[in-house]
């Protein structure tokens, strides 16, 4: 077996938004001739400067709960909206809130967002 890791479906379908604009972003003529440092990426918690780092002094989590309460701002811990406060998920079966990846995915989504939630589950052959 491997493992597999669940994603919140509200997340996956935010960042996929969000990706979409980005990509559409890098084909303007301005990004084409000035470069890729046009790019907007400070949605990006690991790209973002003034996002709170986890025992920085004055890290309050105060702006990520700000930042994942907006409909359009991805989640900086991907899997807020299906983790009670210990950070476990009673929703793993619900093919409706949750979307399962596999182990490569989930690594790149934590280079990406550094505070991720794990939901991680050991699949059987």
């Amino acid at each position: 077996g491997q493992d597999i890791y669940a994603v919140s479906r509200n997340f996956a379908t935010t960042f996929k938004k969000h990706a979409e604009r980005v990509l559409k972003e890098a084909m303007s003529p301005q990004v084409i001739c000035e470069g890729i440092d046009l790019l907007d990426l400070s949605f990006l918690p690991a790209f973002s400067s003034d996002a709170p780092v986890v025992g920085k002094p004055g890290a309050t989590g105060e702006a990520d709960e700000a930042v994942a309460g907006a409909s359009d701002a991805l989640d900086p811990l991907v899997n807020g909206k299906i983790s009670c406060p210990h950070n476990r998920s009673n929703v793993l079966g619900n093919k409706r809130s949750v979307r399962f990846v596999p182990a490569p995915v989930w690594i790149i989504l934590v280079q990406l967002f550094p505070r991720a939630i794990v939901h991680r589950r050991y699949r059987r052959r």
